[in-house]
């Protein structure tokens, strides 16, 4: 469970953290021009979308460098749970602005990175509980 844990994490970090690394890097106007959907969702909503899915990033990969190095590792990946919840709600809201703007090719990248979210928090909570 620990390697698949691992690599969940690793994909779920990966894939977040260049999205939202992405958006975060791009001046306004490039941004608008490459994702449309900031125009009815505002230049600010996309870069909170972009720090929040970098600071869930950060909360994933710290946890799980710390982890077995510090002496409480249950709640260390408690952290990890609850940062891959983060980034499924993300995901959650991503979806719903794609639905509205009827921009369904999207919502298939939203689902599979909830998906991957969603793996995250089972097997991190459930090598919490295992200890």
């Amino acid at each position: 469970m620990t390697l698949a844990l691992l690599i969940v994490c690793a994909w779920l970090v990966a894939l977040n953290l260049f999205a939202g690394v992405t958006k975060a890097s791009m001046r306004p106007p490039r941004l608008v021009r490459r994702m449309p959907w900031v125009r009815s969702t505002g230049v600010a909503a996309a870069y909170t979308a972009a720090w929040a899915e970098i600071l869930g990033c950060v909360g994933i990969a710290g946890a799980l460098i710390t982890w077995g190095i510090l002496d409480f590792p249950a709640a260390i990946l408690w952290i990890a749970a609850v940062a891959a919840t983060g980034l499924a709600v993300i995901q959650i809201a991503a979806a719903a602005v794609h639905i509205a703007r009827s921009e369904y090719r999207a919502v298939v990248v939203n689902a599979a990175l909830f998906a991957l979210a969603l793996a995250a928090v089972v097997l991190s909570a459930a090598a919490a509980v295992r200890g």
